[in-house]
């Protein structure tokens, strides 16, 4: 894992970017651990993925089902505001 570690560290480094995004607590943790409050680090977002469908519900205040491409609108949308900030 600090290999790991060391290589994302560098590749921040030499890409430098204006955002990093998140998806995940686990990644936002990791993250977190790795840069301290960078500030850019996105936040929490959650996991893209089926078993996370309560915290994505939660997180975008959806009340019904969504489907697939609706859910990949609001994820693009969200992060597009954030490259924006």
């Amino acid at each position: 894992m600090n290999l790991y570690r060391t290589i994302l560290k560098e590749e921040i480094v030499v890409i430098d970017p204006k955002l990093i995004v998140t998806l995940g607590h686990s990644a936002d943790k990791s993250c977190r651990t790795l840069l301290g409050d960078d500030s850019r680090l996105s936040g929490y977002i959650p996991h893209f993925c089926g078993t996370a469908g309560h915290k994505i519900k939660e997180f975008f205040g959806l009340e019904s089902k969504t489907d697939i491409d609706e859910l990949a609108k609001l994820y693009a949308d969200h992060i597009e505001t954030l490259v924006k900030k």
